[in-house]
């Protein structure tokens, strides 16, 4: 279950046109520091789940937010 999870919300945390965003905004805003769509996906989990009162195992969400992030540390190891 937190695998499925994980590969519908790995990239909600891409911001509007993507690879663009990041490449010709992002770094205007972060001067520098590390920004990844992955961690952002993370903090966006959170959000939906605070913001709805979504009902969800501490457990499961860690997994999850855990592989969506992993999903980054694994791509960048090959």
């Amino acid at each position: 279950m937190a695998g499925k999870l994980a590969g519908l919300l790995h990239d909600v945390g891409h911001g509007p046109f993507s690879h663009m965003f990041k490449g010709k905004f992002l770094f205007r805003v972060f001067n520098g520091d590390k920004w990844s769509h992955e961690k952002m996906s993370a903090k966006m989990i959170n959000y939906m789940v605070d913001e709805h009162n979504i009902d969800i195992d501490p457990e499961l969400l860690k997994k999850v937010k855990g592989l969506c992030i992993s999903l980054k540390v694994k791509m960048e190891e090959s």
